[in-house]
């Protein structure tokens, strides 16, 4: 409501970023007092109650995303939304529901892959690359709206050559000069006297 509430309120071009934590950790039991959907699996006790809180916030942000779209439809405005997460969930603190399940939990580029949702009330053609982190998202979506990307995005676009993933948790495939430069980049919007927007 509130991300249909900002984009109906002008008829300016807008990036609206929304956070939720409807599925972050913890899990608790009573999170939600219903259960929709019913858990068969060999965990017992209070992993199978972890799975099920977590479930159960999938499914209520799947609802929540079905509504969003129905009513973007209905609007004349242009619009893309793109839908993910960073990481995967803790689900609980020792990551014993992945370690019971074979889950590799020491793969860090599965622990931060998830999929992406795109999705545009207008006809589009995105090819997102198969690995991409979410600065280099942003970049796509620049794109996508066939916006030329300036600033920190330009210099994105100019190493995107090289990958797609900047990650603390993933090898990198960028060179020292590259990311060196990214950080002064990041610096001078953030830190210093912002040259890169005067350009």
């Amino acid at each position: 409501k509130e991300i249909l509430k900002l984009l109906n309120s002008t008829d300016q071009s807008q990036f609206i970023f929304a956070l939720s934590m409807q599925n972050h950790y913890p899990f608790e039991d009573d999170r939600f007092p219903d259960h929709k959907i019913e858990i068969k699996s060999s965990l017992k006790d209070i992993n199978k109650k972890i799975l099920q809180t977590y479930t159960e916030g999938i499914n209520l942000t799947d609802e929540s995303y079905l509504i969003l779209k129905n009513e973007l439809i209905k609007i004349k405005k242009p619009t893309i939304v793109v839908l993910f997460g960073d990481h995967l969930p803790l689900l609980n603190s020792n990551l014993d529901i992945y370690k019971k399940t074979n889950f590799d939990i020491y793969d860090q580029t599965k622990m931060h892959s998830t999929p992406i949702t795109v999705w545009a009330n207008f006809k589009t053609n995105l090819n997102l690359p198969k690995e991409i982190s979410p600065s280099f998202l942003s970049l796509e979506i620049l794109k996508l709206a066939n916006i030329t990307p300036k600033y920190q995005f330009a210099y994105l676009n100019s190493i995107s050559s090289s990958s797609n993933v900047l990650s603390q948790s993933i090898p990198l495939k960028f060179n020292s000069d590259q990311l060196k430069k990214y950080e002064l980049v990041q610096y001078d919007l953030l830190f210093g006297k912002q040259y890169g927007i005067k350009e």
